[in-house]
C-alpha cells in the first residue's frame, strides 16, 4: 500500500479528556490526503471506501467509553454509494462531510440511512467556502458537530472580527444542540482564546499530532495518557 492511516485526538477542554480521534491518510513518504486522492481519481469511490474501512477496522481499538472516532467521507462516495462493512458501534462513529458536498437525491439518501442507522454526522471545514446556513434548519439533516475551519483559529490573534465569528457560532450551536470543533489550534493563546469564547471541543498539533494507532495504544498500555 502506498498510504498509511494516523489519528488525531480531539479534546474535551472540559476536564481535559479526549472526545475522540480523527481518522487521517497520509503517503508512505508524507503526501497529504489531497495528493493521494489525485493518484487515485480514476477510481477515488472505491479508494475512499478502501480507508473508511481500514479506520473503522484500526479506529475502532482505540475508542474507551463514550469517545468517537471521527471518519471524512469524500462526496463521490457518498453519491455512489457508502457500502459501509458492518459495524457494532454505530453511535461511536461519526462521518465527516464538506460543505461543498452537493446534497443530490443520492447523497440525501445516503446521509438519510446513516442516521438511521445511529451514526453520527459533522460537518468539516465550516466556513471555508460555503456556509450553508439551510442545512442546519433541514428537517432530514441533524449533524452533531459542526468543524470550525483552521482559517478562523489562526485569525484569533491578529483579526477582532474572527473572535466574534467564533462567539457567535459557539452560541448559534448552544441553541442548535450542535458540538463545535475548532479546527487548527497550533499554539497555546489560540487555545487560551477559544476557551474564552465558550469553544469547548478542540483538534490541532498544540494538543496532539497524528499518530498510528498503535502508537496510541502503546502510550495507553505504558500510561501516558
Amino acid at each position: 500500500m502506498d498510504f498509511r492511516l494516523r489519528y488525531q485526538p480531539i479534546w474535551d477542554m472540559h476536564g481535559r479528556t479526549i472526545l475522540g480521534y480523527e481518522a487521517t491518510v497520509i503517503g508512505l513518504h508524507g503526501e497529504p490526503a489531497a495528493i493521494l486522492f489525485k493518484c487515485h481519481a480514476s477510481a477515488i469511490a472505491s479508494f475512499d471506501r478502501l480507508l473508511i474501512a481500514m479506520a473503522l477496522r484500526e479506529g475502532s481499538q482505540l475508542l474507551q467509553k463514550g469517545q468517537k472516532l471521527f471518519i471524512n467521507i469524500h462526496p463521490r462516495t457518498l453519491s455512489s454509494g457508502l457500502a459501509l462493512p458492518e459495524v457494532d458501534r454505530s453511535a461511536d462513529i461519526v462521518f465527516e462531510i464538506t460543505e461543498k458536498t452537493n446534497f443530490s437525491g443520492e447523497v440525501k439518501q445516503e446521509l438519510r440511512e446513516l442516521q438511521q442507522l445511529g451514526f453520527g454526522l459533522a460537518i468539516d471545514d465550516y466556513g471555508k467556502q460555503f456556509s450553508n446556513l439551510d442545512r442546519l434548519i433541514s428537517d432530514w439533516f441533524s449533524p452533531r458537530y459542526l468543524k470550525l475551519d483552521r482559517s478562523f483559529t489562526a485569525a484569533l490573534l491578529q483579526v477582532e472580527r474572527a473572535q466574534w465569528v467564533i462567539r457567535h457560532t459557539q452560541e448559534l450551536c448552544n441553541k442548535l444542540g450542535i458540538h463545535l470543533i475548532a479546527e487548527g489550534v497550533e499554539m497555546a493563546r489560540q487555545q487560551d482564546l477559544l476557551q474564552q469564547l465558550g469553544v469547548r471541543y478542540m483538534q490541532g498539533y498544540h494538543l496532539g499530532y497524528p499518530e498510528a494507532a498503535e502508537n496510541w495504544l502503546g502510550q495507553r498500555v505504558g500510561g501516558s495518557r
